[in-house]
């Protein structure tokens, strides 16, 4: 049995923030942080069905 899934796109950014402002990037570190767990999380659940697609598109 093959599941498809497809993501077409993934965007966050936080509110009012100035990168260039280093009394603010605390707040991105922590956003950053928060988002990237979240990216992992997903793609474990995901990683065997990417990587048996992958070796179906490798040949």
């Amino acid at each position: 049995m093959r599941i498809y899934r497809c993501i077409e796109l993934i965007q966050t950014q936080p509110e009012k923030v100035y990168w260039h402002r280093q009394n603010q990037w605390a707040r991105i570190y922590i956003f950053f942080i928060k988002n990237i767990l979240q990216m992992e999380g997903n793609y474990l659940m995901m990683k065997e069905v990417v990587k048996e697609e992958l070796r179906n598109v490798e040949g």
